[in-house]
C-alpha cells in the first residue's frame, strides 16, 4: 500500500486537525485537509514535470513543511525519494548518485543556482525549485485536478538514504512502502505514537509516523548553521527564538536527538523557565548522560523520561524508562558498566556475540556463539523493520550476516545483556582498548566520566600507544576536579587527560563525537 494513502484517510476523519506546524512567515500550520491537498498538487506538478511512478527524485530541502509535502508527492505518484547528506564531498555525492541514477534534483531556492550548474556533472538533467512546485494552488484546484494515489506493491521502493558508517563509501538503504507502513506501526506499539495530541520533534522517521497516527508535529526552528559556530548572541537570539515556539505550541511530548534536548533545556533553565505542559520526553540516536537526564527532569518535572535505542538500519531496538534510574543502575554506569537501554522490543530478534563473527550461520552455529549474561560482545538483529541488505549490496559482507532463512544486522555497538535481560552499551566494538586487566570500551568509560557531573563532553581514545581522555569541563568543575575525575577513572588506565573547550561532534545532530578528526587534532 502506497503510504501516502493513509494521510489521504486522515485528511477525511481529522481534516482540521493540524498537521504540521513551523516557525516560517509563509505559513505557520497546514491541517491534515491542507497537507493532503498540497500533496495532490505537488504531485501534479511533478507529472506535469516528466517525473513518473519509479523515478528517483534528490531531494534537497531543509527539514521544513516544504520537505514533508515534496517527500509524500514524489510518493504519492510511486516515485522514490532520495536523500544525500549535504555535508558530503565530491567523491561521496558522485558514489551516491551513480548508484541511484536520480532523474531529476528537487532543491531549495537558496540552492538552485548551484544545482544548475552541478547537477550536468552528475548526469542530471532535470532541477526543479521547490517552491515552484509548492506553491499554494487556486482554490479547488488541487482537489479538482488530484490524480489517483498510485499503486504500489508493498516491496516497491518509497525512500532512499545513506549510511556513511564507520569507514568507507557510503551505504544505500531502501525503505519499500510496506517497509514503512511496518515501522510506523511498530513506533506506534512501542514509543506510543498517536497516545497524545501534539508532539515537537527532530527525527524525520517520527514525524512520518506522527502523521500516519493523526499527531500534530511541531518542527523546531533550526538555525542556518551549527550552533557550536554561532557567536554568543546568535546563540542566545537562537535560544529565545527555540524557546519561544515551545512555550508558544505546548507540545506533550518532545522527541529529539540529546544535543538538541541539551540546548532546549539549557535554555530554559538560563530563563528559570519549567514545563509542566510536556508530559513524555524520548531521545537517542546518540549517547544520553546522566548530566542530561538531570537536566531534563529539573526542567521538565512532570515528565516521562525515555531513551531509544535504535541505528539507521534498525529503528527502533530498545527502549528505557529513564525517570526515576535507581542507584544501583547509577552506581554500574560509574563503574565502567556502560549505559543502560532496556528491554528489547519483542518484534526484534538480539544476539550479542563475542569473538569473531562469521558471515554466514547455520541455527545451531548461531546459538553456540551467543554471549551469556554479562558477555560483551557486537550487537547483532534482525526483525521486519530492519534492512536486510544495501544498494547494489555494497557494504553487506561487513554488515549482513545470514543465519539460516534469516537476515541479521551487524549494529557495529558493543554490548551486553544481564541476567535479566536488560541491555547495555559500552561502545563501538571496533574500538575496544587493552588496559593491564583485559580491555574497556570508550562508552563506558565516557559514560562513568559524565556520571561526576563536573564535564560537559568527554572522549576516551588512543592516541601514539597513549590512553587519553579528552573533557570538556563545565562550570562547576573546580581545581582539583581533574584529579579527582582519574581517581574515579582508575579501570580506564588513562594515562593522559586533555581539556578542551569544545570536542568535535557530527554535524547531523551533534550528539556523536568525532573521534577520528579528534585523533588528528591530538
Amino acid at each position: 500500500m502506497n503510504i501516502v494513502t493513509i494521510l489521504e484517510k486522515l485528511a477525511h476523519s481529522h481534516s482540521q486537525r493540524l498537521a504540521l506546524i513551523e516557525d516560517c512567515p509563509e505559513r505557520k500550520g497546514l491541517t491534515f485537509a491542507q497537507l493532503n491537498e498540497q500533496v495532490a498538487s505537488v504531485a501534479d506538478r511533478l507529472e506535469q514535470s516528466g517525473i513518473k511512478s519509479g523515478d528517483v527524485i534528490l531531494l534537497y530541502v531543509p527539514m521544513s513543511i516544504k520537505l514533508y509535502e515534496l517527500l509524500l508527492g514524489i510518493n504519492r505518484i510511486g516515485a522514490v525519494v532520495l536523500f544525500i547528506d549535504p555535508s558530503y564531498g565530491a567523491k561521496e555525492l558522485k558514489h551516491c548518485i551513480n548508484l541511484t541514477k536520480p532523474k531529476a534534483i528537487v532543491v531549495a531556492d537558496q540552492l538552485l543556482v548551484m544545482a544548475r550548474a552541478v547537477a550536468p556533472l552528475f548526469g542530471i538533467t532535470k532541477v526543479l525549485p521547490a517552491n515552484q512546485l509548492t506553491a499554494l494552488p487556486l482554490a479547488g484546484t488541487a482537489a479538482m485536478k488530484a490524480q489517483p494515489i498510485a499503486a504500489v506493491a508493498d516491496d516497491a521502493p518509497a525512500l532512499i538514504t545513506f549510511t556513511s558508517g564507520s569507514s568507507g563509501l557510503p551505504k544505500g538503504i531502501v525503505r519499500s512502502h510496506g517497509f514503512l507502513n511496518a515501522q510506523c506501526e511498530l513506533l506506534a506499539d512501542e514509543l506510543a505514537i498517536g497516545n497524545c495530541q501534539t508532539e515537537m520533534t527532530t527525527l524525520p522517521i517520527f514525524v512520518l509516523a506522527n502523521l500516519a497516527r493523526g499527531v500534530t508535529t511541531i518542527l523546531p526552528v533550526s538555525p542556518k548553521r551549527s550552533i557550536f559556530m554561532f557567536s554568543q548572541q546568535a546563540h542566545s537570539r537562537f535560544n529565545r527564538k527555540l524557546t519561544s515556539q515551545l512555550l508558544e505550541h505546548m507540545p506533550e511530548r518532545i522527541l529529539a536527538a540529546p544535543a538538541f534536548l541539551m540546548q532546549l533545556a539549557s535554555a530554559l533553565k538560563e530563563q528559570n523557565i519549567k514545563c509542566h505542559f510536556v508530559s513524555e520526553i524520548l531521545t537517542g540516536g546518540g549517547p544520553v548522560f546522566p548530566p542530561l537526564i538531570d537536566l531534563l527532569r529539573e526542567i521538565f518535572p512532570q515528565s516521562k523520561l525515555t531513551t531509544v535505542y535504535g541505528s539507521t538500519e534498525a529503528e527502533p531496538i530498545a527502549h528505557l524508562d529513564v525517570t526515576n534510574q535507581n542507584s544501583s543502575t547509577l552506581n554500574k554506569i560509574a563503574m565502567g558498566g556502560g549505559l543502560p537501554q532496556g528491554k528489547v522490543s519483542p518484534q526484534v530478534e538480539l544476539a550479542v556475540l563475542p569473538g569473531v563473527i562469521k558471515s554466514e550461520y547455520t541455527d545451531s552455529e548461531f546459538d553456540k556463539q551467543k554471549g551469556s549474561a554479562n558477555i560483551i560482545g557486537e550487537i547483532v538483529v534482525a526483525g521486519d523493520h530492519v534492512v536486510k541488505g544495501y544498494v547494489a549490496g555494497i557494504g553487506d559482507w561487513v554488515n549482513k550476516i545470514k543465519v539460516g532463512q534469516r537476515i541479521f544486522h551487524r549494529t557495529g555497538d558493543a554490548g551486553y545483556l544481564d541476567a535479566e535481560g536488560n541491555l547495555f552499551l559500552v561502545g563501538r566494538a571496533s574500538m575496544k582498548v587493552s588496559v593491564p586487566n583485559g580491555v574497556v570500551y570508550p562508552l563506558a568509560v565516557e559514560a562513568s566520566a559524565m556520571a561526576s557531573g563536573v564535564i560537559d563532553s568527554c572522549a576516551y581514545l588512543v592516541v601514539r600507544k597513549q590512553r587519553v581522555l579528552v573533557v570538556k569541563l563545565n562550570k562547576t568543575a573546580q581545581k582539583n576536579s581533574s584529579e579527582q575525575l582519574l581517581g574515579s577513572l582508575a579501570f580506564a588506565s588513562i594515562d593522559r587527560l586533555v581539556v578542551r573547550a569544545n570536542l568535535p561532534m557530527d554535524k547531523r545532530h551533534s550528539s556523536k563525537i568525532l573521534y577520528s578528526k579528534l585523533k588528528s587534532s591530538l
